[in-house]
């Protein structure tokens, strides 16, 4: 079974995520919803950029950030390497 990083879809599956988060929290979106007015856009606009750019990256640093994990999981899993 291999990554699903190499599965030929997840590209677009990681653009279609990151629209999906854009919309949302659009400044459209969220005027539907009163109880969310008192978060100021540039509070909102800074979550926005948090999980674009650190969480759910574009496809080839999602590919790094996965990769780190990676790593990270072989010290867990191997206590002497720590």
């Amino acid at each position: 079974m291999g990554s699903l990083l190499e599965e030929p879809e997840f590209p677009k599956l990681i653009s279609a995520y990151r629209e999906a988060i854009q919309r949302r929290y659009s400044k459209t979106n969220l005027s539907k919803y009163p109880r969310f007015s008192p978060i100021p856009e540039e509070r909102v606009d800074l979550l926005v950029r948090y999980f674009l750019e650190l969480l759910y990256p574009e496809y080839e640093g999602r590919k790094k950030l996965d990769g780190a994990f990676t790593s990270l999981a072989g010290f867990i899993h191997s206590p002497p390497k720590v």
